[in-house]
């Protein structure tokens, strides 16, 4: 019973381990048979690695890409190593097939086969000890016990390969669990649902392991370089199979001429030992094979060549027929070049066969001179990229440049490379293959003088960059060639700006060059990257010249473009600069004009300083020639341009006015013209005049006629005037006649204040004129404009300015908002008009909203300025028109500005007008003159007399004395008032207030007078008590806590009780703040928590936290116990503040917010109130504390505030106007795009173009200014030509 499991279980284990066992000593004993064998005795543990195709970065070998796939087509060329990929997996499946149980890997080499495929398979099995019957084949195929290695597939004659193919595809198709490799070409078709692999191509890594299986007793690392860095080692390096054949004949021959030679000595090697005497003969017997195998005849084996053949088993295969088999195509075909190289027998041979293009080459590399083949190959017919293409290979087997050959070749490819893309990777990497070749032959063009210079510079010009860059930088460190040609190898090496080629450069800079050579390799370390720079500053350092300014004739040149890359490079310290800017002086020629121009657009500062100081050094008319060509040139960036504009305004001679007449009538930006129009003004000669005559042009632009006049001096200028006095009465020339009247201001002469007058009294259509001229006339201060201006500010101007909106206005908008006009249709003077009153406050109901209400804002503005500029002239007239304004009430817009008129009044000394107002005019007028002469400083003898007057209202004498506070004659008067019962209510508690203002020694007796009494309304207790200060006497003090002893007092009174003994600080009334403190009413709770917290008193905590938390209380006394807490105890109270701030109404949530702010260490933590769903007057606060906080993290958030576009008007011109005071540089993008927008919001526009006052001077402010200055729209283009003029705006004038 216990052999039952045995037999079934453990013994057919023990049969299928003998069996393979048996199967890896059979394929050892094969492998050891063969020539291979002994060149490649560690086959086995060689590392041979796939890629597949299409590459996917991955790589594998062979038993890997079978677990991924298990039908593997193998392509390559030539010696690229698939067979001995096979053999390797074989040889490694026999070291390791106990760990593969049941496989059976079968090699066939398909073009030994010489029956068919299922004949040749069972043979190879029965040779192998495998039952070959039919039925057991199958099953093997079935059960996938078999692996099929087809070697060779593509050497079969065709129609046998597609047998093979064919019989393949169909044991794949019926058993699909075997696993097959084959062999093939990779432009063989019908290889569908196969996946196809390719060997990699050895590298250093396998190339160390292979050579230290194979030459066990060198050293890799003496081989290596060889094989990766020299010409013919990299030959060899190219394909496993040269590798193999290198480490067979290193150990005596080392490396050989050429590969083929290589070959030789690896078949002599392997023959002496069995040939003797006769291995010439034997050679010439094996070259007579491989040429009858290339010409597809069958080869009869002789007796005396059978040892020999033996020997090379493995490579060469005779049957029992005695037929020659080559079962390495590679051997086959250097056996043929043999036989062609010993009877130059290759006229015959045919492009169109394949086995052609592999033997030339081969035999080109035995011949000593391969001329006679070269000839052959070129042949009489015009040539062909293909036999250039063979020419190449066969110079590059060769390995020694042929004269006149060599040359030719190389060129020939070089063209053909470049002029048809198909050959162009082959080629580079044919030249790429035999450098010395191109080396020696580049060498000895190179000496042929110009002519061979030209054609060197033009070869290596026609090269990739990395095969050119070591012939250039050979061509650049020798001194023996002509200037023109270092210098175009420098150029060239430029061109490739590659940061590997520094360390390169650096090598060469610290050989000793001439100085020429020195100068081109410094020039390419400065440009090629920074660490090039940096080593050139490591010879500044040391004192070593990098600049060699003697260097002719273009030695000028590489200095300045070395000094400008230096310059360039900001990380390099001041004294590098230093060097390289002294170096740029002296330069400045015809030659190196345009360097000098270049490095003057550069993006560094200090580069451009440098080469605008060089060319300042130069003549003075090369100099404006240049900065000519800088300021008027196309593809100069703003700020390099103005930056020359600058300096060529310097230049008062050698043509530089003619060229700043050019740059007013060019079409720069506007601020570059303006520069140069207000430099010709002040020079006074034959230019400038020509410019005043070009004012009457509207060609020029409204903008830049009205910056010309503004940058003006008429005095200085007598051609000026008169065309000063034709613009400001040119009704169409639009913002030029503002600009003519604000100049015209300031000439002291009788037909400017005429024209001025003109203007303010006639006209009503062009505000922006009309606000000038009266601006103007206030300037000139001379009373003949007191009438001009007396008809704006008491004349019928309300019914003009509407008059001019309904001749322009269709009728069917008089009725509608202003926002719903069409603009586009008004004047530009109306257009103007419309942006201003629409550009008013900060939010989207700031603006009128009718035709009356935008007439209403323009009257008030005009007299305002009116009553400015009268203001400003002064006298007995003027005071009188401004009295008759305020009294007059002419119609119903004057109370509007009548505080704006009262202000002016009391500037021109008119204290008694002012005080007949008070005394006889209406009550808001009264209201108003009181007001304005509480805010002077003057006495006011005359509101004396009249503040004893009862018959006045008590409004207008609280307003008496609130003007004469101050004023300690009115002691008497007040403390009868205060003490007099018929004196109304009102005005005596205002008395009160007015004497504590006095500060007199008796005032708190006259308090506490009037807390004693019994008499005395609560309104003067609360008087009283809220004038009582420290330091207040004891019974005072007394008198006050009495007052909140009562049990029930007046709330009034007792709040301001508790008021004062918390501004005293009294202690002893610490248990009547914490019993007002529990009261109801926040009128006296809060008082009383705030004199806790006056004293800091600790006791007091409890009690508020109590407060705080008590739901029951008013919302009110919770906040202000909370922000009691805050101060005694720190943050730990904030939570609450915030669940207080996200509810109830927005009066409570403000207050909460205050707290919350005045508590934060930033405003940055109450940020969550900022969010779209929170109130706008809750957001308004945040964003507002935000701005004031000014530092960069808040700056932040209100340049995301100002990005959005959905944010609140309010909020983002809050954040728009808090960014340009900030002058916060990241933002300068965003202002100056709102700016330029015409869909923002006109209130939001003008506050940006306002706030680019703030960068006004910056390159990219003054483009985005100058447009807008020109824009079509008047409004942008007024406001934008004030702020880059650094004018004020009008109104801001006004």
């Amino acid at each position: 019973m216990a052999i039952a499991p045995f037999d079934r279980l453990l013994l057919p284990r023990l049969r299928r381990a003998q069996r393979q066992r048996s199967y890896a000593r059979y394929v050892q004993a094969r492998w050891a048979e063969r020539f291979p064998a002994r060149v490649l005795p560690t086959i086995g543990s060689l590392v041979l690695q796939l890629s597949p195709i299409p590459a996917t970065g991955q790589h594998a070998n062979l038993w890997q890409a079978l677990e991924r796939d298990h039908r593997i087509r193998l392509v390559g060329s030539l010696g690229s190593g698939r067979s001995l990929v096979l053999i390797n997996m074989l040889l490694h499946w026999c070291a390791t097939q106990e760990r593969l149980p049941g496989l059976f890997p079968i090699l066939l080499h398909v073009p030994s086969a010489t029956e068919s495929p299922d004949a040749t398979l069972a043979r190879t099995l029965a040779e192998a000890g495998f039952a070959n019957d039919r039925l057991g084949i199958e099953r093997g195929l079935a059960s996938g016990k078999w692996m099929l290695l087809l070697d060779d597939l593509e050497e079969a004659q065709p129609h046998i390969a597609e047998h093979w193919r064919n019989w393949l595809f169909d044991l794949t198709e019926r058993y699909p669990a075997l696993s097959v490799v084959a062999t093939d070409h990779s432009s063989n078709p019908n290889w569908d649902c196969w996946q196809t692999w390719q060997v990699q191509t050895p590298d250093a890594l396998i190339l160390e392991q292979w050579l230290r299986h194979l030459l066990p007793n060198e050293e890799p690392a003496l081989l290596l370089p060889p094989l990766l860095n020299d010409g013919r080692g990299r030959l060899v390096a190219e394909r496993f199979a040269d590798v193999a054949i290198l480490a067979a004949t290193y150990p005596t021959h080392g490396f050989s001429a050429n590969r083929v030679r290589m070959y030789a000595a690896a078949v002599d090697r392997a023959l002496r030992p069995v040939a003797g005497g006769d291995l010439p003969k034997v050679r010439t017997a094996l070259a007579g094979l491989g040429y009858a195998w290339l010409q597809g005849e069958q080869i009869k084996s002789v007796y005396w060549l059978q040892p020999s053949l033996v020997a090379l088993n493995g490579l060469v295969q005779v049957d029992q027929r005695g037929l020659v088999r080559f079962r390495s195509p590679l051997f086959a075909l250097f056996c043929a070049a043999l036989h062609l190289a010993a009877h130059h027998a290759w006229h015959d041979f045919d492009l169109d066969n394949p086995l052609w293009h592999e033997l030339l080459p081969l035999t080109a590399g035995l011949l000593a001179d391969p001329a006679p083949l070269y000839n052959a190959i070129r042949g009489t017919s015009p040539l062909t990229s293909e036999r250039v293409v063979l020419l190449g290979r066969c110079l590059r087997e060769h390995h020694v440049p042929i004269a006149g050959w060599s040359a030719a070749i190389i060129r020939a490819l070089v063209h053909v490379a470049r002029h048809e893309l198909a050959y162009s990777e082959q080629i580079w990497r044919l030249i790429e293959s035999m450098e010395s070749v191109v080396s020696a032959t580049l060498a000895e063009q190179l000496s042929n003088g110009p002519e061979g210079e030209a054609w060197a510079l033009n070869v290596v010009r026609s090269m990739p960059s990395h095969l050119a860059l070591n012939y250039l930088l050979d061509m650049l460190s020798d001194s023996r060639l002509s200037y023109a040609t270092r210098q175009s190898a420098a150029q060239q090496l430029f061109a490739m700006h590659d940061p590997e080629l520094t360390p390169r450069l650096i090598s060469l800079a610290q050989r000793q060059h001439d100085d020429w050579g020195q100068l081109l390799v410094n020039y390419l370390l400065a440009h090629n990257s920074h660490t090039g720079r940096t080593y050139l500053q490591d010879q500044l350092h040391a004192g070593r010249i990098i600049f060699y300014l003697h260097c002719e004739p273009n030695g000028a040149r590489f200095v300045v473009a070395t000094a400008s890359a230096l310059l360039d490079d900001h990380d390099l310290d001041q004294q590098v600069h230093l060097h390289a800017s002294l170096a740029l002086q002296g330069c400045a020629t015809e030659r190196t004009a345009p360097a000098l121009l270049n490095a003057c657009t550069a993006a560094s500062a200090p580069l451009r300083a440098a080469a605008r100081q060089a060319l300042l050094q130069a003549t003075p008319s090369l100099a404006v020639r240049a900065l000519g060509r800088l300021v008027l040139g196309d593809d100069v960036h703003w700020t390099a341009r103005y930056e020359a504009l600058h300096e060529l305004m310097r230049f008062e001679r050698s043509g530089a006015n003619p060229l700043l007449l050019r740059v007013v009538t060019s079409q720069l930006p506007l601020a570059a013209r303006l520069e140069a129009a207000q430099t010709i003004m002040q020079r006074q000669n034959e230019t400038s005049e020509r410019l005043i005559r070009l004012l009457e042009q509207p060609q020029l632009g409204n903008a830049l006629r009205s910056g010309i006049i503004y940058r003006s001096d008429p005095q200085t200028q007598p051609l000026l005037l008169p065309r000063l006095l034709s613009l400001a009465c040119d009704k169409t020339a639009f913002m030029v006649r503002a600009a003519a009247i604000s100049t015209l201001a300031n000439l002291k002469n009788d037909e400017a204040q005429a024209v001025l007058a003109g203007i303010v009294e006639h006209e009503r259509h062009d505000l922006q004129a009309l606000l000038a001229a009266i601006v103007g006339l206030g300037t000139r201060h001379d009373e003949s404009g007191i009438w001009a201006l007396r008809t704006i500010i008491i004349g019928d101007l309300p019914q003009q300015l509407e008059l001019a909106w309904q001749q322009e206005l269709p009728m069917g908008y008089l009725h509608e908002a202003p926002q719903q006009w069409p603009v586009a249709s008004f004047s530009p003077a109306l257009q103007w008009r419309w942006a201003e009153a629409l550009a008013v406050g900060n939010t989207s109901a700031d603006p009128p909203t009718s035709l009356a209400e935008l007439v209403g804002h323009e009257v008030h503005n005009v007299r305002s300025a009116a009553a400015q500029a009268l203001s400003n002239i002064g006298g007995s007239a003027a005071r009188s028109v401004l009295y008759e304004a305020l009294t007059g009430n002419p119609d119903r817009y004057s109370l509007t500005v009548a505080p704006v008129v009262a202000a002016q009044l009391a500037n021109c000394d008119a204290e008694y007008e002012l005080a007949q107002t008070v005394g006889t005019g209406q009550p808001l007028l009264r209201w108003v003159a009181a007001n304005t002469l509480s805010q002077q400083a003057q006495p006011k003898p005359s509101l004396h007399q009249m503040l004893i007057n009862n018959q006045l209202d008590p409004q207008t004498r609280s307003a008496m004395l609130t003007a004469l506070s101050g004023d300690n004659h009115l002691a008497p008067l007040l403390e009868t008032m205060i003490v007099d019962d018929h004196t109304p209510l009102s005005l005596r508690v205002d008395a009160v207030h007015s004497f504590h203002k006095l500060h007199m020694a008796h005032s708190e007796g006259l308090m506490l007078a009037l807390l004693t009494s019994n008499h005395a309304e609560p309104a003067l207790h609360v008087a009283a008590l809220d004038c009582l200060v420290a330091p207040v006497s004891e019974a005072s003090l007394n008198m006050v806590r009495q007052i909140l002893r009562d049990p029930r007092p007046i709330v009034e009174v007792a709040a301001a009780a508790l008021r004062c003994l918390g501004r005293v600080a009294d202690r002893e009334s610490i248990a009547l703040f914490l019993r007002y403190a529990q009261h109801d009413s926040p009128s006296l709770a809060i008082p009383a928590m705030d004199g806790l917290r006056f004293l800091q008193e600790p006791t007091a905590i409890a009690l508020l936290n109590r407060l705080a938390q008590a739901g029951g209380k008013s919302t009110r006394i919770r906040l202000h116990a909370l922000r009691v807490l805050l101060e005694l105890e720190g943050a730990i109270h904030l939570g609450l503040v915030r669940e207080l701030a996200k509810s109830g109404s927005i009066g409570t949530r403000l207050l909460a917010l205050e707290i919350l702010l005045a508590a934060a260490k930033t405003p940055l933590d109450t940020l969550e109130f900022l969010r779209p769903h929170n109130p706008l007057p809750l957001r308004l606060r945040v964003a507002q504390a935000l701005a004031e906080a000014d530092d960069e993290a808040t700056l932040q958030h209100l340049a995301e505030l100002l990005h959005n576009d959905r944010e609140a008007l309010a909020i983002r011109s809050l954040a728009l106007s808090s960014l340009c005071q900030a002058r916060y540089i990241p933002v300068l993008g965003d202002v100056e795009a709102l700016a330029a927008d015409q869909t923002t919001p006109l209130m939001l526009r003008r506050r940006a173009i306002a706030g680019l006052r703030a960068w006004r001077n910056e390159p990219t402010t003054m483009l985005s200014l100058s447009q807008l200055a020109e824009s079509a729209d008047p409004a942008s283009s007024a406001w934008a030509l004030a702020i880059l003029l650094d004018l004020p705006l009008l109104q801001e004038a006004a």
